[in-house]
């Protein structure tokens, strides 16, 4: 019943069904792009200042992830309770649960613009650099897939073969 919202001062802002302040959540020191409910109740938000933070339920403040040299694009909760997050940096980077750094992937020559974490444990990311990178969790870039323009999104497919689009029709 409750919801959070976030703004271009770098606050966030929780918030009770009725619509009463729970929580100012600050810590950012630029815009807020986006933030995520995690399946355990915590916050997990990122900011163009180039960080991601950790949040407890209460709005508690519990860890800056540090490490991208770009703006965060967006990030996800993966099924084992880590966190994946992607940036203009080029880079994606692969978080513990409680925010420790893991290894960062490298590879693509352009904003990452999306990731997916696939059944068998791998990640799809999706780039302005034209391509699609297929990865396994230690950051090895284990397939390269192109498109003559930039990647905008892709989805599995029930029998497992990827479908994306890319700004090249």
């Amino acid at each position: 019943g409750r919801f959070l919202s976030w703004s271009a001062n770098g606050d966030l802002r929780l918030w009770s069904a009725d619509g009463a302040l729970l929580a100012l959540l600050t810590g950012h020191t630029d815009w807020v792009v986006s933030a995520l409910a995690l399946s355990d109740g915590r916050f997990l938000s990122w900011s163009n200042d180039k960080t991601l933070r950790l949040w407890g339920g209460d709005g508690a403040a519990l860890a800056v992830l540090q490490g991208h040299t770009g703006l965060v694009v967006s990030a996800l909760e993966l099924t084992d309770g880590r966190f994946l997050s992607w940036s203009d940096d080029k880079t994606l980077r692969l978080w513990d649960g409680d925010g420790t750094f893991i290894t960062a992937f490298t590879g693509h020559t352009d904003s990452v613009q999306g990731v997916l974490e696939l059944s068998d444990g791998h990640f799809l990311s999706w780039s302005k650099d034209r391509t699609l990178r297929l990865w396994n969790t230690n950051g090895t870039s284990l397939a390269v897939l192109g498109h003559t323009n930039a990647v905008n999104g892709a989805l599995v497919l029930a029998d497992g073969r990827f479908l994306s689009w890319s700004r090249d029709n």
